[in-house]
């Protein structure tokens, strides 16, 4: 698994309309599933936002809802 800005797998940005800058994906392929996360920086934590069916575009429209709906808060310690 590649690690990319303190983060595992890939980043996201403009993706299939949606606009995922400062997100990541894994994608676990032997079993189906995409997992879409932020970073906190400061602590080094995790925040999963999505883990779904690696579907075309659905685990990216739900991150894009969860975006839209709590925002700058998904980049900080939700513990």
């Amino acid at each position: 698994m590649s690690r990319i800005n303190k983060g595992y797998g890939k980043a996201l940005g403009n993706i299939q309309g949606t606009e995922l800058t400062g997100f990541f994906k894994i994608k676990y392929r032997g079993i189906g599933i995409r997992v879409v996360y932020t970073l906190v920086k400061k602590d080094n934590i995790m925040n999963i936002i999505v883990v779904s069916i690696r579907e075309d575009s659905g685990s990216y429209k739900k991150a894009q809802k969860r975006k839209d709906k709590y925002g700058k808060s998904l980049f900080e310690d939700i513990c």
